[in-house]
């Protein structure tokens, strides 16, 4: 897998729902490069939440957490 995609759909979470996940924060749908309708769902890192768009290019990251595990989510691609 390549890392790359595209956003499909997303949205801004206001409440606590999960732990570990301090509100506001982007939850999005995102379309691998892979294959089309291939979506991962996941949280978009290092960027405002105003400027999250549908279609938006973005590139796998991985973030520690507690316990050993290791989050795979998005942010934007480098132009």
């Amino acid at each position: 897998m390549s890392g790359c995609g595209t956003i499909f759909s997303y949205c801004v979470m206001h409440l606590s729902l999960v732990a570990g996940f301090a509100p506001p924060y982007v939850v999005a749908d995102v379309e691998l490069q892979e294959q089309r309708g291939l979506r991962i769902t996941t949280n978009i890192l290092n960027c405002a939440i105003q400027d999250v768009r549908i279609g938006m290019e973005v590139t796998v990251t991985f973030e520690d957490r507690e316990a050993g595990v290791t989050l795979p989510q998005f942010e934007p691609a480098q132009p």
